[in-house]
């Protein structure tokens, strides 16, 4: 039994993550924001919920006592085309919050993370060119994870992910998404579909967390930082994505394409020129993964 950390434990993906870390019989404290819903949460004895307050000493405290060997970082705030009002929104969630979080874990010595990133910070595969503010954000934590790994000796691997579903996914994503028009009938207005998405099963996610954790558990030197892509290397345009899930289904999509302008910076071309994890390997390569999709649902 170890003890580990999640952030951003009431998302799809940190739920997940939480389910198998139990399942596993871990211990897990989850950091969670004041007004976050907890209901999804499963009630177990070995999960611990910490409402955080920007209080950084009352956080260093709370890791001091749970005494964790790893944290895994999942928390943001992701807004694909911000608006104004939101700048702030996106700064305390993805640099201010994780900052303080490894100022925490340096006060309380906790030394080891997984942080999360995501594929969109290499707009046309360049080393820096973020799609969006929030991808800009999570480069921007980086740089910031960088100092302390270099001045505070953190270990560090940082997980890029490409687009996610699975079974129970309540995002408002992709897959939910083309289900529901699938159920309703309704006309889906989509952009013309040429652009590529990379899906990676959530099971295949989690393992991908695991995988990492080990790794940087069996390194025995500080001041680590690496980062690896969490991708199948099986991209799909959007409109092959909705065929796979109509003939999966059973039933048609209507959907019209071209209805609607491609977002500012779309990214038609994935980001390539990334490592995959070593030992990781992709269980589900899509459509194969709605399979275990429906079957989990029926269960």
């Amino acid at each position: 039994m170890k003890n580990y950390v999640i952030t951003g434990a009431t998302g799809y993906l940190g739920l997940n993550l939480v389910r198998r870390l139990l399942k596993d019989n871990h211990r897990v404290l989850c950091i969670l924001r004041t007004n976050s819903n907890c209901d999804l949460l499963p009630k177990n004895e070995h999960l611990t919920i910490y409402k955080h307050q920007s209080d950084v000493e009352a956080l260093a405290l709370a890791l001091k006592a749970f005494k964790p060997q790893l944290v895994f970082h999942l928390a943001s705030n992701f807004i694909a085309e911000h608006q104004s009002e939101q700048v702030d929104a996106l700064i305390n969630a993805n640099l201010l919050f994780g900052t303080q979080l490894l100022e925490a874990m340096t006060v309380a010595k906790v030394n080891n993370i997984i942080n999360t990133g995501t594929n969109w910070q290499h707009y046309h595969s360049d080393q820096y060119d973020p799609v969006c503010l929030y991808a800009a954000t999570k480069e921007a934590f980086e740089k910031i994870l960088q100092f302390y790994v270099k001045a505070r000796q953190l270990n560090c691997i940082t997980l890029k992910l490409f687009d996610t579903y699975g079974p129970g996914d309540f995002r408002k994503k992709l897959i939910p998404l083309l289900e529901k028009y699938a159920i309703t009938g309704d006309v889906l207005e989509m952009s013309s579909g040429e652009q590529a998405l990379d899906m990676v099963h959530v099971d295949d996610v989690v393992e991908a967390y695991l995988t990492a954790e080990m790794r940087l558990r069996e390194r025995d030197c500080l001041g680590v930082m690496e980062e690896f892509a969490v991708a199948s290397g099986q991209p799909l345009a959007l409109q092959k994505i909705v065929e796979l899930l109509e003939v999966n289904m059973g039933k048609k999509i209507s959907v019209r394409w071209g209805a609607r302008p491609y977002r500012t910076r779309e990214v038609m071309t994935l980001w390539s020129n990334y490592k995959i994890l070593p030992r990781w390997n992709v269980k589900y390569f899509f459509p194969e993964g709605l399979g275990a999709l429906n079957s989990k649902s029926d269960t």
